[in-house]
């Protein structure tokens, strides 16, 4: 396992490694987020289809 990068935003976000996995419509699934999160860094799902009504 890789040593952890130690730095404000990783603190402040509690993560391992200041990574993010980008929220991309029709790319992402429900595997990328929980595999990225998983690995210490911080995994989005995107919600483009969501309305406020």
């Amino acid at each position: 396992m890789l040593k952890k990068i130690k730095t404000s935003f990783t603190d402040t976000m509690g993560i391992n490694y200041p990574i993010i996995a980008a929220p991309m419509f029709l790319v992402s699934n429900t595997d990328i987020v929980v595999e990225a999160s998983e690995a210490g860094g911080i995994g989005t799902f995107p919600c483009t289809e969501l309305s406020s009504d």
